[in-house]
């Protein structure tokens, strides 16, 4: 999935407030195009 930068960060602003709400796990590989969302 390649997203644009604008998408990229549209979609980790989302997580990044359901992380903080502790509904979503994140493991991140060390290449961030290739991030793996858990949810759990």
């Amino acid at each position: 999935m390649r997203l644009s930068p604008e998408e990229q960060w549209a979609l980790n602003a989302r997580l990044t407030d359901l992380i903080d709400q502790g509904e979503v796990k994140v493991e991140y590989e060390p290449r961030p195009v290739r991030n793996t969302y858990v949810w759990s």
